[in-house]
């Protein structure tokens, strides 16, 4: 069953429901109040009636200047039972005993009537008995014309109901049809599509925009895999078309008996190109292990100061042979709860780039500030720079700058140390101008602590 058809179904039972507690209650407020109109009009006759009596000596008789309608049959005897008044050809003798002050409705001659009874009294003592029929043909009227409206309007009410509730139901998931059409018109390679011209502030917008954003992380994840594939197997691609070649020349050389040092030189490109690949390898997989959740954390405190310092005495090499001072400024013992191997890992890949990409006679600064709750290192550079339309691009795989584009890394290493940071609940921040240099803040959060000696 469809949502619309559900919405008209339980519309309808609700209001039928509505209806039937809010008809019998209106019916029965309407027919009190006729009936109680009617009552107090025969009150009215009597006390007319009560007029028209006179008592004078003992003796009861009628005014003949007091006239009463006969549409409103009226009896009056008096205490003897002698007939004093009235107004009516009708047979009113069938009539059971006379009861003072009682209401009763009862039927004759074809007609429903209110029969009235009330006592007289003249000078302190009951002189007279009056007796008032009121015909309640036009209360019946009128209540039949009620039921009879209500017998017509109730059916047409439903058909309004059921088909309104379907018109209004069908409008209201108009959108969502927009959805479902958006939906089945996305392909596998376009994902562009958006829905558009819903200008509402409800839930059914909110399923829109909510649809539009997933769009929109969808084709931003689908391009970025896209562009993985490729960078993978470009990057895949080329040390394995050096390996071929390098192997092909290398069977050629032993063939015309080559010289030891040059099947020494090409061993040395298969040896280096096949532990590049093999690094790529690696470092995709232990991605992939992240991205999936399968990598476990070995959390521990640690002395982050530490850490630094055996990266930067890792580096020393490299840094005198790139002709770069690295200085740490260390404010004392900083411990934090992190994974050693990974927090070694992301500091030897943010020190390992500055360096790399620094400029001769150049300087790389590493600090760690305690600010606003949280430890942040600040590792700064001198260098090349990056551009600022691809600083949001840096940490995606295989990602290199175009000014520090080159076969030196694997273009995994800012996706890795994201993806390092974010499992410690941390984030980054980088800020950069070409050829003035590169600012990277790891910042951790204040669930970690920071003990200066």
């Amino acid at each position: 069953m469809k949502i619309r058809t559900k919405m008209m179904l339980w519309y309808t039972l609700l209001t039928s429901i509505l209806l039937l507690i809010f008809l019998p209650v209106l019916y029965s407020s309407i027919s009190n109040s006729l009936y109680g109109e009617a009552e107090s009009s025969a009150e009215s006759i009597v006390s007319l009636a009560e007029t028209g009596i006179e008592y004078e000596n003992n003796a009861v008789s009628w005014d003949e200047n007091t006239a009463i309608s006969e549409d409103t049959p009226t009896i009056v005897y008096s205490m003897n039972d002698t007939l004093i008044y009235k107004n009516s050809l009708l047979d009113l003798t069938d009539f059971s005993a006379f009861e003072t002050g009682a209401v009763r409705r009862s039927t004759f001659d074809g007609m429903k009537w209110i029969v009235l009874d009330e006592n007289i009294q003249k000078e302190g003592r009951i002189v007279a008995k009056i007796r008032v029929y009121y015909n309640l043909d036009s209360v019946n009227k009128t209540l039949g014309q009620i039921k009879l409206m209500i017998a017509f309007a109730v059916p047409f009410y439903f058909i309004i109901t059921i088909f309104g509730g379907l018109l209004i139901a069908k409008k209201a998931l108009y959108p969502i049809t927009k959805v479902t059409k958006t939906a089945k018109s996305i392909g596998r390679d376009d994902l562009s599509n958006r829905i558009t011209g819903n200008h509402s502030h409800d839930e059914v917008n909110e399923l829109i925009d909510t649809f539009n954003d997933m769009l929109e992380r969808l084709e931003e994840s689908f391009e970025k895999e896209k562009r993985f594939a490729s960078d993978a197997s470009h990057e895949l691609r080329t040390p394995v078309s050096i390996i071929m070649a390098y192997t092909d020349t290398l069977l050629k050389e032993i063939e015309s008996e080559s010289t030891i040092g040059d099947l020494q030189k090409s061993l040395e490109v298969i040896d280096k190109e096949s532990r590049r690949m093999n690094t790529i390898i690696s470092q995709l997989l232990t991605l992939t292990r992240g991205y999936e959740g399968r990598y476990k954390l070995v959390m521990e405190t640690i002395d982050l100061s530490e850490v630094i310092e055996n990266v930067i005495e890792e580096l020393e090499d490299m840094a005198k042979d790139a002709n770069i001072e690295v200085s740490f400024k260390n404010t004392g013992t900083i411990h934090i709860e992190a994974d050693q191997s990974l927090i070694t890992q992301l500091m030897l890949n943010f020190i390992e780039n500055a360096i790399k990409y620094g400029k001769s006679s150049g300087h790389v600064w590493i600090s760690i500030v305690q600010r606003n709750d949280e430890t942040i290192t600040i590792i700064e550079d001198d260098g090349i720079g990056i551009d600022e339309e691809e600083q949001k691009h840096i940490f995606e795989r295989f990602f290199r700058a175009d000014q520090a584009r080159d076969r030196k890394g694997t273009g995994l290493g800012l996706a890795i140390a994201k993806w390092i940071v974010e499992e410690h609940r941390g984030r980054i921040e980088v800020s950069s101008n070409i050829g003035k240099g590169t600012t990277f803040e790891i910042r951790f959060p204040r669930s970690t602590r920071m003990i200066c000696d």
